[in-house]
């Protein structure tokens, strides 16, 4: 009958990481391979952290500066060890902003459709992910002044996958809460 916290409340967190352990609860010695899981994630978030820091200072020493910060940062480290949400959702936004950064120059389908899908994604295991990714499509519009045009095909791809991906847990909500809860 869906996850349930302590409190009794069942739309107080978001659906996606409690989906994931309770995938894992299923396997043996499940403990273990969420804590693997875990580093496995935040290894990515040290490799997507170095990416993003490229794309956007085409620098080679800063981008393996922020690597190396997001690498020995004690709060990265220690939610990479723990069974908490904070690693997938960082690898989900990093995701989701590295396929829209790429937009501007390289409108397409597919990654405005990858932006979108990581967009929900991160959105459904933290919902302030929700707040950010309008903002950041709406930013990037902005920001493409003399490309609009041409980047505003990408940019509703991605807003419609965005919707797609929130689209079953909004209206498990609506059907439950009877009222809009997006996440």
């Amino acid at each position: 009958n869906g996850f349930v916290d302590s409190n009794g409340d069942r739309a107080v967190r978001a659906p996606l990481f409690p989906g994931t352990l309770s995938l894992l609860a299923r396997l043996p010695s499940w403990i273990w391979i969420g804590h693997l899981l875990g580093a496995l994630l935040g290894t990515m978030v040290v490799y997507l952290g170095y990416v993003v820091a490229w794309k956007m200072l085409h620098d080679e020493s800063g981008a393996l500066f922020a690597a190396a910060i997001l690498a020995v940062h004690p709060g990265l480290a220690i939610y990479a060890g723990l069974l908490q949400t904070e690693t997938l959702y960082t690898v989900l936004l990093l995701g989701s902003m590295l396929a829209a950064a790429r937009l501007p120059e390289h409108p397409a389908t597919v990654r405005g459709a990858l932006a979108g899908v990581l967009g929900g994604l991160a959105g459904l295991t933290r919902t302030v992910a929700v707040g950010f990714f309008p903002l950041m499509l709406l930013a990037l519009w902005w920001a493409g002044r003399g490309s609009r045009r041409r980047l505003l095909p990408s940019l509703c791809i991605a807003a419609v996958c965005w919707c797609a991906v929130l689209a079953p847990w909004t209206i498990r909500n609506v059907l439950l809460f009877e009222t809009i809860i997006p996440v």
